[in-house]
């Protein structure tokens, strides 16, 4: 049910596709955290589905590397997995600035995608990525700890699930009559 891509890893699998922005230099591993409850968590694991049918794939783009990559190719992964998610996770953690992911938020802020935003409560621009979203897209919300971002992304993937195993049903539905 989940693929876990690692830059610079591909896939050709369908599914839900979620890419995990922040910080990565000077910061915790947060990302391990992430994926490791989303993986566990009640809500969306395999065990709710109905006899027969298929899990929806949730395929987690995560840029943080197991070995630090070439500059290059690693922006150009990050570019292409960012435009090909179908919702983007913004953590603003501790430990730095995390500027590429400003850089990356200020670029999807008003995008069509669906946005899920946090930061720390120690995140030292938190009151910038507060007012700008405010001015920019007041629909998004900034979540302001680390547990409250997390439930709004299960929520959101609970939602993108229903929506998913409906369209599939729709699909078989329709390919019956």
């Amino acid at each position: 049910m989940f693929e876990i891509v690692q830059s610079p890893g591909e896939t050709t699998s369908k599914g839900i596709r979620l890419f995990i922005a922040g910080g990565i230099s000077n910061c915790p591993q947060w990302q391990n955290e992430l994926i490791e409850r989303l993986q566990n968590d009640e809500r969306i694991k395999e065990e709710n589905y109905e006899e027969g049918e298929e899990p929806v794939n949730i395929i987690i783009f995560n840029p943080r590397c197991k070995e630090i990559p070439e500059e290059k190719p690693q922006v150009t992964w990050e570019f292409n997995k960012l435009k090909s998610s179908d919702i983007i996770s913004f953590w603003f953690s501790e430990g730095s600035m995390n500027p590429i992911t400003l850089f990356e938020y200020g670029r999807y802020l008003d995008s069509k995608k669906k946005i899920i935003v946090g930061c720390h409560p120690d995140y030292p621009r938190k009151s910038n990525v507060i007012i700008q979203t405010e001015l920019e897209n007041p629909k998004i919300t900034i979540n302001e700890n680390f547990e409250d971002f997390y439930n709004e992304l299960v929520k959101v993937l609970v939602t993108r699930i229903i929506s998913y195993k409906i369209r599939n049903f729709n699909r078989s539905f329709n390919k019956n009559m």
